[in-house]
């Protein structure tokens, strides 16, 4: 899985991948994700209404291994 800059989460080939769980920590922090997010049948998700700053992205799907991503909003 590919994290895109446009919040979308793709396969190897480009595809959206719909039913990621996405689970947002805020950079820094410990405890509890800020957010737990899925993406939609096209892969994709957003991130409004978080407050502005660093955050890691832990995306997981049965059948795909976990990815790890860092964004900054």
């Amino acid at each position: 899985m590919l994290l895109e800059p446009a919040t979308s989460v793709l396969d190897l080939v480009g595809r959206g991948v719909p039913g990621v769980e996405v689970l947002v920590f805020p950079l820094g922090e410990s405890g509890a994700p800020a957010a737990v997010l899925q993406t939609d049948p096209k892969g994709r998700f957003s991130l409004a209404g978080l407050p502005a700053g660093s955050y890691i992205l832990a995306l997981s799907k049965p059948g795909y291994r976990i990815q790890l991503a860092r964004v900054n909003s």
